[in-house]
């Protein structure tokens, strides 16, 4: 039974709800800039989270519109992880798109 089940649990553990990190855009809009944002998070040993680690998507999306704008459409999410030995592990994400105006 435990056989069964550890998979189960361990693909369960991997999964998060879909959220949407910014409001939609108008029906007639202008987007012509293209802006970026990156944020990262640190896995202490590779189990412990430290800071918003769960939040990077939207504090990258947040850091992108920065300079003005109201939105990112035509967005790409890119994420790259860092194995720092015996430490644990640094998980960048880098949110990209064209500003709403």
């Amino acid at each position: 039974m435990i056989a069964f089940l550890l998979p189960i649990f361990l693909a369960a553990g991997c999964t998060s709800k879909t959220v949407m990190i910014g409001p939609r855009p108008p029906e007639s809009y202008r987007a012509e800039r293209r802006a970026d944002g990156r944020e990262c998070g640190f896995l202490l040993f590779g189990v412990i989270p430290t800071g918003d680690f769960q939040r990077r998507a939207e504090i990258a999306y947040q850091e992108a519109l920065e300079h003005g704008g109201h939105a990112l459409t035509d967005t790409s999410i890119q994420h790259s992880w860092y194995v720092i030995p015996y430490v644990g592990y640094l998980e960048c994400t880098r949110v990209e798109g064209k500003v709403v105006e």
